[in-house]
């Protein structure tokens, strides 16, 4: 079994981006899904899933992987060890990961 953590940071931006209506209550219930296969399959499972377009990440987010839970929504994270570990969810409309 896989454990998927969020960074403080993260959980910030997900209560801000929830507050402003960035994300929807449906893109959470998307992100829940994303959570739980994630724990029961592990991450090399997002990539049988060709909705969730799972892909490495190259320049400052080297490292990191990209998976999507909206047509602009991501969810940034980084494998360590047995553990997902959240990096960062964001609303990008230009795919900016700045």
């Amino acid at each position: 079994m896989w454990q998927v953590l969020f960074t403080e940071k993260s959980e910030q931006e997900i209560k801000s981006s929830i507050k402003k209506g960035d994300i929807s209550e449906d893109d959470m219930r998307v992100i829940s899904i994303w959570i739980k296969q994630v724990k029961k399959h592990g991450p090399e499972s997002l990539g049988q899933n060709s909705n969730w377009n799972d892909h490495a990440l190259d320049r400052q987010w080297s490292g990191h992987r990209a998976s999507n839970y909206s047509f602009n929504g991501r969810i940034i994270y980084r494998v360590d060890g047995k553990k997902i570990i959240v990096k960062v969810v964001r609303i990008t409309p230009d795919h900016d990961y700045s």
